[in-house]
């Protein structure tokens, strides 16, 4: 489709006429969850194509059988009595390798920089109030002669602290009470031994509960690591991954249906970062967020309150810090001097100034300076609805767009979320969020007392083995197919100018590939998903 702005297209009328038509259909529903704006309807142009539905349905044909074997290995040949026992779920499947990592400290502690939710630490630089972290604490850790003071001061100390988890109450599952943990948790990194160790966790917000700690007796450390683990997922799924992906996008893909032609070049590069994704969203809506759907099913809470944890990191978001240097920076994670290995930051930023470059000289071509932006109506019309408490009620959404800076950042920061950060978020969940890694839910109270935890406590605090195979059917079901890769346009891009800028982005991805697959290489734990090749363009999964 050939690009015109909305002063320069030869058919004004028939564009405003389609324009006022879109705004007809795409209409926004704020009750659906109180507070968020859904999509009222999905217009059919979102579905689903036959394509994607036969070749979605195709990556999933051993999940059946799977399912089916993994049930009769567990009740005739290997019943779950010990936590490994779980890895009976994959029958067909190849084991996640580091889908037992977390039994031991190095692993536990790696899975914070090269798991699936990279985004819950934070660099500390001083001493939070509500701060349960002794001295003591640290040293039994990192050696006699080291306080908390100096480390605060060297930036080596990390934090992990749930608290957008910690309205959850409990919910009651077939008889048994399950819950989520909300717990904080101190992380070291260790200059010498260039890793991150963990120094405790107090699984229970209350003032004066107990901090778990290495050196604890074994089973009461490994209760506490599972209580992290289960928060971790819960945070994940249906908060960095759901509301930071999801729920934060959707909003600027309905006003760009609603106020940019078609023919908008804006509108034109964003459409493949769109595709499929409202349909994707309204599938979530009405059958995984819904009563009796699976987080409900699955988390350890009322679905009131699981949804409340979305919601939360939802109010909290803001797309100005959302974009990568920025947020990186917000959580103390940006220097490399101070956290040498971060792959979330070491593989996504080169993708961040790629998406970046591209997304400037794009922009280029239409728009010859500052003036021309401003001057543009529809992306004015734009910038107002997704501002506007009415319309798309995005944090920090400046509501007037008047450089091309500031709209090259803001779209940079669109593709970055609806194309890598969600890869990232989504398709590391199989190889973390399965048993016995991950739970979204504990059955029961992890004990304060020391050595009240045996092997019987460990067990009941895990899930049935027919909650645990829906974990791992639900997991299964939206990580098993990609339906492109980054900067893989399909449409036609009728400007051949436009069409050597993405070409020109298209191979900077293959070279980043490139040196991705360097890092990766001397890594500890392989971090494969920030790769491009396995980034696909939009939320549609």
């Amino acid at each position: 489709m050939q690009p015109y702005l909305p002063n320069d297209d030869p058919n004004p009328d028939q564009r405003a006429e389609t324009l006022a038509r879109r705004r007809t259909q795409y209409r926004f529903n704020y009750d659906y969850i109180p507070g968020y704006p859904f999509l009222e309807k999905v217009p059919k142009r979102e579905y689903f194509s036959a394509y994607y539905w036969l070749a979605r349905l195709g990556s999933l044909l051993l999940l059946p059988p799977n399912q089916v074997l993994a049930k009769l290995r567990t009740a005739l040949l290997r019943p779950i009595r010990v936590i490994g026992d779980y890895v009976n779920l994959f029958a067909l499947y190849r084991q996640p390798p580091r889908i037992e990592s977390w039994l031991d400290d190095d692993g536990f502690a790696e899975q914070r920089l090269s798991g699936c939710n990279p985004q819950a630490i934070h660099r500390l630089t001083e001493r939070p109030a509500d701060f349960p972290f002794t001295d003591e604490q640290l040293q039994a850790v990192c050696g006699k002669g080291t306080d908390l003071a100096a480390e605060l001061a060297a930036g080596r100390l990390y934090l992990a602290d749930f608290a957008s988890i910690a309205h959850v109450q409990g919910s009651t599952w077939r008889g048994r009470r399950r819950g989520i943990p909300s717990p904080k948790a101190l992380f070291w990194w260790e200059p010498a031994g260039k890793r991150l160790r963990t120094i405790g966790i107090q699984v229970h917000r209350a003032p004066g509960s107990r901090v778990f700690l290495p050196d604890d007796p074994p089973h009461d450390w490994l209760a506490a690591k599972m209580a992290y683990q289960c928060a971790d997922a819960c945070h994940q799924e249906i908060g960095t991954h759901f509301a930071w992906t999801h729920m934060v996008m959707a909003p600027v893909a309905v006003v760009s249906r609603r106020q940019l032609g078609e023919q908008h070049p804006v509108h034109l590069l964003l459409e493949p970062h769109f595709r499929f994704y409202l349909f994707d969203n309204e599938l979530g809506r009405v059958a995984f967020i819904n009563a009796g759907g699976p987080v409900e099913r699955m988390l350890g809470g009322t679905l009131e309150e699981s949804l409340g944890i979305p919601l939360k990191l939802y109010q909290a978001w803001n797309i100005r810090d959302a974009a990568l240097p920025a947020e990186l920076a917000g959580r103390g994670c940006d220097d490399p001097v101070l956290l040498p290995r971060y792959p979330m930051r070491d593989d996504g930023l080169p993708i961040w100034e790629a998406i970046q470059a591209m997304v400037g000289d794009y922009l280029a071509l239409y728009y010859a300076d500052d003036a021309a932006v401003a001057a543009d109506p529809e992306l004015a019309a734009w910038a107002r609805e997704l501002a506007a408490e009415d319309g798309g009620r995005i944090k920090g959404m400046p509501a007037e767009i008047d450089s091309r800076a500031l709209l090259q950042e803001l779209l940079t920061t669109v593709i970055w979320i609806c194309g890598p950060l969600h890869s990232m978020l989504n398709f590391s969940q199989w190889d973390y969020i399965n048993l016995p890694n991950m739970s979204y839910a504990l059955y029961g109270e992890v004990p304060e007392a020391p050595g009240s935890t045996d092997d019987a406590k460990l067990m009941e605090l895990l899930p049935p083995f027919d909650r645990a195979a829906y974990q791992l059917w639900w997991c299964k079901i939206l990580t098993s197919y990609r339906h492109d890769a980054l900067g893989d346009y399909d449409q036609t891009f009728a400007d051949p100018a436009a069409r050597r800028v993405l070409l020109a982005f298209r191979q900077r991805l293959q070279e980043i590939e490139r040196d991705t697959d360097l890092r990766d290489a001397a890594r500890p734990v392989s971090f494969p998903y920030l790769k491009p090749s396995l980034c696909i363009n939009s939320i549609n999964t």
